[in-house]
């Protein structure tokens, strides 16, 4: 009796699968597990004699100009009697401890990107070559129940599937998802592929894990200083649950802050569930607001045994055990004796001159660039209006006659901008001490100076080397730009201050640099 695959249920429950919330590497991943699957399922007869397969190779192609998805792998192929249970929606395989567990996956992920596909497969020591064409429009116009199967005789060698998505329309991948569809793969399947199982390659370029360097550095209090000497900042994770759930990982600090790839990848099965590239997992409980510097430094692997996922196999399912799971977690990675959490917060990445320069010009410039483009969009929005109170004369502070001599570690940054009906030229500077002792120092701000080109002058100057930004602003764009805002703001408040009659608008300025020399821009102790 020839082989056919059965239409079960009726097609337009295929059609519904269109409307799936898949990413296009997420329904890609579908096909990615079958594969990897097949391969772990007949590793013992694909490794021995006369194949000696030692890995699973699967090869994406994205064909824009034919509009063709092709995925191609030598793992064991579909045998003949899964052939009924394989085409047929939401039908599990008697063993769904693997990833293909939902009986759901090819087919769900196929109609998602098209209405026609074929898989072509040989199942490892058949000898034959299975073809079968799933196409919604001519099922529908012939009403058809089953879709026969075409054989072939195949070498004794053959074995592997290969799937072919035609007249792929809108959901072809372009532009930046053509990208990343590799990137998210291969962070989808960084343990496989890390532990030598599989290979995968998008469009004839191979998917490869990255490696993250840990931060290796003593243990650093809470007053910012270092004790002890330095140690790799990663532990280990274990964690019992209810219901026998269990789940083991690593959590670390980053060497260098990454704020776009700090945070949890959550696996199960050995492949990524949640916490993709720019969207890890980071509850608040742990991380806290986004620019916290746990938020910057944390990450680490978490993998889930005993816990079911969705069907799109995205998301965790939790079973009302979250919050109990984010409460032990976070118990654990603050034990001593390395407390990981608190190293986060607390540690100091050293003295100005013991950071690489080109690190330095780039966060300081990420962060003057973002505070220009604010500072251009004021406008018409600050007035001449005298404020109330004006401040007594006797607390005059003297701007000084000539410019300092600067030590820039970071290239001084000028911008052009428009308030107050004039043109300004605003400039940052980042000496490594002013000679005032000063950390923040504005000329411009209370005596009218021009530029080369006739515009009025700011100058706004942060030091690098003062004890509040040694000890309190770290030295990257979400950390740096908020204390650049600031100064600006006290910077153009003096200037407008001075134009709406104030005397002596920069002794507020004398003060704060007053108090943060003195008592403010010291760690508790540390005076």
């Amino acid at each position: 009796m020839a082989l056919e695959v059965p239409i079960d249920p009726p097609v337009d429950i295929y059609a519904v699968f269109q409307r799936f919330n898949y990413k296009h590497w997420t329904a890609l991943a579908e096909f990615v597990d079958n594969s990897v699957q097949s391969f772990r399922d007949n590793q013992a007869i694909l490794a021995a004699a006369p194949f000696r397969q030692k890995f699973v190779t699967v090869r994406i192609t994205l064909h824009r100009e034919s509009r063709k998805v092709v995925i191609m792998d030598d793992a064991a192929g579909i045998p003949a009697s899964q052939f009924p249970r394989a085409f047929r929606a939401a039908v599990p395989p008697s063993d769904a401890t693997g990833l293909h567990e939902f009986g759901m996956g090819m087919k769900c992920a196929a109609f998602w990107f098209t209405k026609k596909w074929k898989v072509t497969t040989a199942h490892v020591g058949d000898g034959l070559r299975r073809n079968v064409l799933l196409d919604l429009t001519r099922i529908r116009e012939k009403q058809s129940t089953r879709i026969p199967v075409e054989e072939r005789s195949a070498g004794p060698l053959e074995h592997g599937t290969t799937i072919h998505l035609e007249d792929v329309g809108e959901r072809m991948p372009k532009g930046q998802t053509m990208s990343k569809v590799r990137e998210f793969l291969a962070d989808i399947y960084r343990v496989p592929i890390r532990d030598g199982l599989l290979r995968l390659e998008v469009n004839g370029e191979e998917c490869v894990t990255r490696r993250n360097d840990v931060l290796v550095a003593p243990s650093f209090s809470s007053n910012n200083k270092p004790q002890g000497d330095p140690v790799a900042w990663s532990k280990d994770i274990s964690i019992n649950l209810p219901g026998n759930r269990m789940v083991t990982g690593s959590a670390a600090l980053f060497a260098k802050g990454n704020r776009s790839e700090a945070g949890f990848t959550l696996f199960r099965r050995g492949r990524v569930v949640d916490g993709f590239p720019g969207s890890r997992w980071k509850p608040d409980a742990i991380f806290g607001a986004g620019n916290s510097a746990e938020s910057m430094r944390v990450f680490g692997e978490l993998h889930f045994e005993g816990f079911g996922v969705s069907s799109q196999k995205d998301q965790i399912d939790w079973c009302g055990l979250e919050d109990d799971f984010i409460e032990k977690l976070k118990s654990q990675m603050n034990a001593e004796p390395l407390r990981i959490l608190s190293q986060a917060r607390n540690y100091r990445t050293g003295p100005l001159d013991e950071l690489d320069p080109e690190e330095v010009i780039i966060k300081i410039g990420q962060a003057v660039d973002s505070t220009a483009d604010a500072l251009s969009d004021l406008g018409p929005e600050l007035t001449h209006e005298a404020p109330s109170h004006v401040l007594p004369a006797d607390q005059a502070i003297t701007e000084p006659a000539a410019p300092h001599t600067v030590d820039v570690r970071a290239p001084n940054r000028q911008y052009q901008v428009r308030f107050d009906n004039a043109d300004w030229t605003v400039e940052f500077q980042f000496p490594r001490k002013n000679d005032r002792d000063a950390w923040l120092d504005v000329r411009g701000g209370a005596s009218d100076i021009e530029d080369s080109g006739g515009r009025n002058l700011l100058q706004i100057r942060l030091a690098m080397d003062h004890p509040f930004t040694v000890n309190f602003v770290k030295l990257d764009q979400h950390h740096l730009e908020p204390v650049l805002r600031l100064a600006a703001s006290l910077a153009l408040a003096e200037r407008l201050a001075k134009l709406a009659g104030v005397d002596t608008p920069s002794v507020i300025r004398s003060r704060l640099n007053q108090v943060l020399t003195q008592a403010l821009g010291h760690p508790e102790g540390q005076r």
